[in-house]
């Protein structure tokens, strides 16, 4: 049985090892909903800020650091919790 490679930073994942409380049952290999693979510059959804859209999806370090930031807690916060 071979686990899926994560999607996210190793920071992400060791959340799950510094606070397994909130984050032991964590699918990291799952990218959430929220983060739409098919979007792009031309999505009619982005028609009134195309050209900043653009530039987000011409940033692909940008688009990393954004998913990798949905899925990244508040570490003292949580651990507190």
């Amino acid at each position: 049985m071979s686990m899926q490679a994560s999607v996210y930073a190793d920071s992400v994942v060791q959340q799950r090892v510094d606070i397994p409380a909130i984050y032991g049952e964590v699918d990291f290999t799952i990218v959430p909903e929220r983060l739409d693979h098919d979007a792009g510059p031309g999505d009619d959804r982005f028609a009134k800020l195309g050209r900043a859209v653009a530039r987000v999806f011409d940033q692909p370090s940008l688009l990393e650091t954004i998913r990798n930031a949905t899925m990244t807690g508040d570490r003292v916060a949580d651990a507190y919790a």
